[in-house]
């Protein structure tokens, strides 16, 4: 995609690799970026020279990204790993360190015993920024995606499809709401929220109610979406927990919401953020709102489907796939061969992010509700801890 196949030089180990550039038998050296450093290149051949003639695009030609893995039928431990890892990101944000760590507070959502484990974590191992210094991980990976947010660029940006999604994974559960969905009520329950203060978001999610709706259903929607209204926050997740609606749209992701939302005692699995408030401050340091769908916790596959149909919409717009051009949206059979067409199915109704944003967000598209393209701007986005 990036070079013509007769300028590849293929090498069949890393001593190659090095050698070829240091002899010049290749003068562009394509690699992880810890392998093309200057420091591991140096290393490499004893050459310390590369410090004045050898540089390193900004750009990048692959988007992976690295995350701690967890079990999905273990979703309390998902949730503690996930909630210390936005510690560590939320301490930088507040100059948080080591020596200071009780600042980080307290929280009560993991039970008594681990009321403290945020400030455990944090004067264990330090901020992210001290983590990522004292692993030296910017010498070899020294990526703007790996640096804090300010709010002043954009956050919108899709997770990597990998390279098996044409295979073929297992149908719906009979237990599952996807069987429901589309084996008995054969409809959408789309939980909408009516508070004025949430009209953007409302609307832009009920987009998405749409993507899912061509997901499940293919291209002919009609009458394939229920909406249904709630008034309050603990009106949707009632709902939701009660299995009266299928997801929810315009909800904020917090840590209560996700591990033990205060009305129902129980966790919601989160998309991928599609909106974010603009920061405002809260007390001396800016606090914006991140916007989601939800699913209910126990139900893995479903709350993956809903997951991945937003991060295509993400990667409809940054490749300029438009609902005309629907069909160059990847097959996936991860979810059995009946969903293969799911992503093109949904950019065909709703178009990419950027359509289905201009059509439904009275807001002036800026900032963080920007797609994050190469070169990469800061990814990281520290939720507050409430």
């Amino acid at each position: 995609e990036w070079f013509p196949s007769y300028m590849v030089k293929m090498v069949s180990n890393v001593s190659d690799y090095y050698e070829h550039f240091q002899t010049g038998k290749c003068n562009v050296l394509a690699g992880i970026s810890l392998d093309i450093s200057k420091e591991r290149l140096i290393a490499a051949t004893n050459n310390v020279t590369y410090h004045s003639t050898y540089n390193v695009s900004e750009l990048k030609i692959s988007r992976q990204v690295s995350a701690f893995v967890t079990r999905e039928n273990d979703q309390q431990w998902s949730d503690f790993v996930k909630w210390n890892l936005q510690a560590m990101f939320v301490a930088e944000e507040r100059n948080i360190t080591k020596t200071n760590a009780e600042e980080i507070g307290t929280t009560d959502v993991f039970g008594p015993q681990y009321e403290n484990t945020f400030i455990n974590f944090i004067r264990a191992v330090g901020n992210y920024g001290t983590v990522k210094k004292d692993t030296n991980i910017n010498a070899f990976h020294n990526s703007k995606l790996m640096e804090l947010n300010d709010g002043s660029s954009g956050l919108i940006y899709y997770l990597p499809f990998g390279e098996d999604i044409a295979e073929v994974g297992p149908s719906p559960n009979p237990e599952s709401t996807m069987y429901s969905i589309t084996t008995k009520r054969k409809n959408l329950r789309c939980g909408v929220p009516t508070m004025v203060e949430s009209e953007d978001w409302r609307n832009l999610g009920k987009e998405y109610c749409k993507a899912v709706a061509g997901s499940l259903f293919g291209r002919n929607t009609t009458n394939k979406i229920e909406f249904i209204n709630f008034t309050t926050e603990e009106d949707g997740f009632t709902k939701l927990d009660n299995m009266e609606v299928d997801l929810l749209v315009g909800s904020r992701v917090t840590l209560r919401a996700d591990v033990k939302e205060a009305s129902t005692q129980k966790g919601f699995s989160f998309s991928l953020p599609y909106f974010y408030t603009n920061p405002k401050e809260d007390g001396n340091f800016t606090h914006g709102e991140s916007i989601a769908l939800v699913t209910r916790e126990d139900d893995s596959q479903w709350s993956d489907f809903v997951f991945w149909i937003v991060s295509a919409t993400f990667y409809a717009e940054e490749k300029q796939i438009t609902k005309e051009k629907s069909e160059d949206m990847p097959i996936v059979n991860l979810f059995s061969t009946q969903y293969g067409t799911m992503f093109q199915d949904a950019i065909s109704i709703v178009g990419h992010y950027g359509e289905m944003f201009h059509r439904s967000v009275t807001v002036t598209r800026e900032k963080r509700n920007m797609l994050n393209e190469n070169p990469f701007s800061p990814q990281i986005n520290a939720m507050y801890l409430d």
